[in-house]
Parts: structure tokens; C-alpha cells; sequence
């Protein structure tokens, strides 16, 4: 063999070897941004989950204060004074699902506001102009009680005016809780502090703690880059929320945070995950290693240098170990879609969750279309998903219900990463189980609707349903139903015995209505059922007398002689009337009613 040709056979193989090289640093990039993106968004949902919980447990008391802000506003317009309130109070108070200490009534008029801090008073006004009140958080005043608080307090209005407002109080330690486990929640500080940074609250808070402390700045102090902490804190002010790596002397640490409706309260969780930096460490290291193997592979010859770089069986068990520390990374299946060749590939997992038994599926699109993997509802959301050319590195979401382990569908969320070149357009998919977030969602939105005494409808939700029946065009029969001399059960028997009343009342009426029907409770001893389509006199008389016969029925452990009778008034909805003309001639037709002895109906 020639010098020269020796010569040329030498620069071929560096120049092979050094593009092996830039091309494999290129792909081990894309490979640890997808890894970065994943560990991310995985991050970011702990967080989220975590504010959604402590905003369910807040909205969860100020609902319930709000009952009891209305049964006290009628109380005192009806002139029953407080007698009894205290112990129905201490009752909510020691309810563990409401979750709230110390409720009380206070009223205006016997405040001693010489005494109180401008932080107090201004609590006191922005009540007494009608707002609800989220305190700060303060130390307990109760001797051998050495936890933190923060009030929520609804105004009560009488006659039109504020008079007082009720006031409960809930742990500070609720603010950071989170239903959540795993080596990520062990290794996490949280902290909730405000927009400057300066420490409102946090978990491992001390016997006598300094409020002035800025946690922002203690980051920086602990070994935080400070360029990193002055982006954190340009985010926060923006509000603009985003995971961030912060670099420190024992590895990197991520700090996510989310901003709760409150005071402008933020949660700021860091994570010290030393096992989140085990696998970026054991994946780095698996890159080197695999760089010199085909760098010393290519010096040998550039023809075993391409069949490596392209062949090489050592390239696909890297990805299968790239993969599997992704899996062992959280609780979360990851898949890999190859577009050009139909293939999905998934991780060990799948099985476990999913009614899938194979972690390699070939004509993917063909077993989603006969496998009945994905909810047929959900099939023009999966088909979109794979249709879209997704650029390098872009992201996208969906929500999709797959067939789990016992052929129930669960509700997945997929997180979509689009990775390598034009030719080879890889899909990185992560699948996390959100059934547990969309039934808490379901159900707040559920709680919402509903009057939290009878468990139906309140008086917004019924009139919105019922208003959109007549829009439709469907017309159909309002019923107003008034408990007579209810206000006799409370000031005899109590309103613990009121209360069952109006629980009972309820039970009745959707024995006596069909699912279809709209009930609701109106406020009050006052209910309202709507019943859609048309409905001749006599079948209105027989379901105003079925409605009687069961109210007369209804018995109360507190009042065992209590004798329960009602008034209604109904009318037809026409097409083209509106549900305030409705309940106007509902009303007028049940205290018609009533003016004729009681315990009988009106038919307008």
C-alpha cells in the first residue's frame, strides 16, 4: 500500500471519526434534552397537583361558611337570636372533613377594634364591604397548642346590611401537605412565600421563625448560581411559571413553584433528588463510554465505523437502558413511536397499567383501530396526534381514556417530545395516569353545583339547567314545594332537627321525581322541582299528591311527634318564557296555597 494512499486512509478514518463523534454528542444531546423535558413536566405536575389540592381544602371551608353564613343571616332577620349557635359551631368545628378549627360569629357592632392591629382592621373592612378574607398565618394563642393558622372569614349580611361574619380556622401545615409519595416527595423542601421572596411559611418551620427571611436569596446563599436565582425571580414576577436547574455543590436541584389565589401566596418546592441525578450521571457516563467504543471501532476501518454507527446492536441496548431509567425515574409509562415505520415501543410497565401484554406493537395504527386500547371516543384525539409533524424538540398534550389492566377505562394524559431528523422522526411519549386528578376535578365541579344540606341542586345550578330546557324549546312543569311552619321545627326542636328536616325533604323528593327531573333546593324550607316535556292535569294532580302523601310521611329522630306538611304551586312553561316569569307564577300560586289552609298544591 502507497504513503499516499496510507496518508488518505488516515484522514478518512479521522475525519470519519470525528464526525461519528459530533454526530453522536448530537444525538446524546437530544436524547438528555427529551430526559430534561420529561423530568420536567413530571416535576411541574407535582406542583400542580399539589396547588389543586391546597386550593380543593380552601374552597372546601370557605363553601361551608358560606352555608353557615346564610343559615345565620336567617336566623337573624328572622329574629332568633343565637341561642344554640355556639354548639352547633363547636359541631362544624370538630367535623374532620371540614377540616376547620375555631368556627365562630362575630358581629360588628361587638368588636373592640381599639385593640386591634391595621393588618385586623383592614380585614374588617374589606368585610364589611362584602369580600371573603384569607388571613396570613399566625402562631396559635392557645396555651399547649404550638401550630400555625390562617383564618377564612365569608360576611353575613341582615336586611341588606353587613352585620358580622363567620370565621374558621385551618392548620398552616395544609397550605405545604400533598397526597403524593415516592423518593421525590422525600427528597423536597417546600416552602410558601411571598412574591418578594420573603418566607411566609414553610414545613420545617422553627420554633420562633423569622418571617423576614427571603428564601430566594437563601438559595443563592447555598451554593445557587446567582444569574439562575435572578431569572427565578424575574419568572415569579412575571408570573410566569417554569421549571428551573439550579446547579449546587452536591448536584443539580430543581425548583418548580405554583401561585395559589391567596394573599399572593406562591408554593415553592425544591427538589434534592439524588436519585434524579444518579441516572443523568449514569446516562452521561453511558454516553462517554459509548463514544470511545465507536471512535476506537472507526480507527480499525471506516466501512466497520458506518456498520456500527448505523447496525449496531450496542446503539439499540443503550436506548433500551436510556429507557428503562426513564421507567424507574417515577411512576409514569414511556413509549417511542417510530412514524415512518408504524412501531410503537414501550416500556416494561405497560403491562401493568394498561390492557396491553406486548412492549413492541408493529401497524400501531391498526391495533388501536381493532384492540380497543383507546376509548372509540377518543380516537379522532389519538389520529390527530399521530398526523401532526411535530418539529425537533416540540411539545404537545393530550387527554385521552385507555383501557387499563381490568378493561376499564382510566383517563391517561400524553406528553408528546418530537426527536431526531426528518428521516428518522421519532414520537417520545410519556403516559401518566390522571384518572385520580379528573375524578377531584369532576368532583369539585360536582360540589359546586349542589346545595351542601339536601344534596341537590342550589338555586344557581337549577336555574341554569332549567333555563336551558326552555331555550330548547322543550318547555315543561315548575314546581315550588315550601315546608309549612318550618320555622316552628327550628325554635321547638332545634337546628339540628331543622337540618335532618331539610335533609329528609330532599331524600323524598328524589324518591318522588324521576332522574331526568331537575330538583333543587331554592333556600331555605323551599324547593323547586322542574319536570321536562308536557304533562296533562291529572298526572300534575297526582304528583302534587304523591309529593304530600311522602312529605307527611317523613319522621325525625330529634322530634319523633314532628308532624310535616307542605304548600306547592305550579305552573307550565311555555315556549318563549323566561325562568324568572316561571318561579313568579310558581310562587304566587303556592302562597296561594297556602292562604287556603296549607298542606295542599295549586295548579296555575
Amino acid at each position: 500500500m502507497s504513503r499516499r494512499n496510507i496518508v488518505v486512509s488516515i484522514i478518512c478514518t479521522l475525519l470519519c471519526c470525528a464526525g461519528v463523534t459530533v454526530i453522536f454528542e448530537r444525538y446524546q444531546s437530544w436524547t438528555n434534552q427529551a430526559f430534561d423535558e420529561l423530568a420536567a413536566e413530571n416535576i411541574k405536575a407535582y406542583s400542580d397537583s399539589q396547588n389543586t389540592e391546597v386550593t380543593a381544602r380552601v374552597e372546601n371551608v370557605r363553601t361551608t361558611l358560606k352555608t353557615i353564613a346564610e343559615m345565620i343571616q336567617q336566623r337573624e332577620e328572622a329574629g332568633e337570636g343565637t341561642e344554640g349557635l355556639e354548639d352547633y359551631l363547636d359541631a362544624v368545628s370538630s367535623n374532620e372533613d371540614i377540616q376547620a378549627k375555631g368556627v365562630r360569629y362575630y358581629r360588628f357592632d361587638a368588636l373592640d377594634t381599639s385593640r386591634m392591629e391595621a393588618r385586623d382592621l383592614e380585614m374588617i373592612e374589606k368585610l364589611k364591604n362584602g369580600e371573603s378574607v384569607v388571613s396570613e398565618i399566625y402562631p396559635s394563642e392557645g396555651e399547649g397548642d404550638a401550630d400555625y393558622y390562617y383564618g377564612i372569614a365569608e360576611p353575613i349580611y341582615v336586611d341588606g346590611e353587613a352585620a358580622g361574619f363567620i370565621r374558621g380556622l385551618i392548620n398552616g401545615f395544609s397550605l405545604l401537605n400533598s397526597s403524593q409519595t415516592g423518593f421525590m416527595r422525600n427528597d423536597t423542601e417546600s416552602f410558601l412565600i411571598c412574591e418578594d421572596g420573603t418566607n411566609a411559611f414553610m414545613e420545617n418551620l422553627e420554633e420562633e421563625p423569622n418571617r423576614n427571611w427571603n428564601v430566594l436569596d437563601i438559595l443563592k446563599e447555598t451554593g445557587g448560581n446567582a444569574d439562575e436565582v435572578e431569572e427565578l425571580k424575574e419568572n415569579i414576577a412575571k408570573k410566569t411559571q417554569k421549571v428551573m436547574v439550579m446547579e449546587s455543590e452536591e448536584g443539580p436541584v430543581y425548583v418548580s413553584y405554583s401561585f395559589l389565589p391567596y394573599n399572593d401566596w406562591i408554593i415553592l418546592n425544591v427538589f434534592h433528588s439524588k436519585e434524579m441525578n444518579k441516572y443523568v450521571l449514569t446516562l452521561e457516563d453511558n454516553g462517554k463510554k459509548m463514544t470511545a467504543l465507536l471512535i476506537g471501532l472507526a480507527a480499525v476501518t471506516v466501512l466497520l465505523v458506518v456498520g456500527i454507527v448505523y447496525h449496531s446492536n450496542k446503539e439499540h441496548r443503550f436506548e433500551r437502558k436510556r429507557t428503562a431509567l426513564l421507567t424507574n425515574f417515577s411512576d409514569m409509562i414511556l413509549c417511542e413511536y417510530d412514524r415512518n415505520k408504524d412501531v410503537l415501543r414501550c416500556s416494561s410497565n405497560i403491562s401493568k397499567v394498561l390492557a396491553v401484554e406486548q412492549t413492541e406493537i408493529p401497524d400501531f395504527k391498526q391495533f388501536i383501530a381493532d384492540s380497543g386500547l383507546v376509548h372509540p371516543q377518543d380516537h379522532p384525539v389519538l389520529e390527530n396526534m399521530l398526523r401532526r409533524h411535530l418539529k425537533e424538540g416540540e411539545t404537545e398534550k393530550y387527554e385521552v381514556r385507555l383501557k387499563a389492566k381490568g378493561n376499564a377505562y382510566i383517563w391517561c394524559r400524553l406528553d408528546i417530545v418530537s426527536i431526531g431528523s426528518k428521516r428518522k422522526r421519532l414520537l417520545v411519549i410519556k403516559v401518566t395516569d390522571i384518572s385520580g386528578e379528573k375524578k377531584k376535578e369532576m368532583a369539585l365541579m360536582q360540589k359546586a353545583q349542589r346545595d351542601t344540606l339536601s344534596g341537590l341542586l342550589n338555586r344557581g345550578a337549577f336555574k341554569e339547567q332549567v333555563s336551558e330546557y326552555i331555550r330548547q324549546s322543550q318547555g315543561g312543569c315548575l314546581f315550588l314545594i315550601d315546608l309549612d311552619n318550618f320555622k316552628d321545627i327550628n325554635d321547638r326542636y332545634g337546628h339540628l332537627a331543622g337540618d335532618e328536616s331539610i335533609r329528609k325533604v330532599g331524600e323524598v323528593l328524589k324518591a318522588c321525581f324521576r332522574a331526568r327531573d331537575v330538583i333543587g333546593r331554592y333556600g331555605g324550607d323551599e324547593f323547586f322541582a322542574f319536570v321536562p316535556g308536557r304533562m296533562s292535569r291529572d298526572i300534575l294532580d297526582g304528583r302534587a299528591a304523591d309529593i304530600i302523601r311522602a312529605v307527611e310521611k317523613i319522621t325525625v329522630e330529634e322530634a319523633p311527634d314532628l308532624h310535616f306538611t307542605c304548600s306547592i304551586g305550579i305552573v307550565r312553561c311555555e315556549e318563549g318564557s323566561s325562568f324568572r316569569d316561571c318561579l313568579k307564577h310558581a310562587d304566587d300560586a303556592m302562597y296561594e296555597a297556602k292562604s287556603r289552609g296549607k298542606n295542599s298544591w295549586i295548579v296555575q
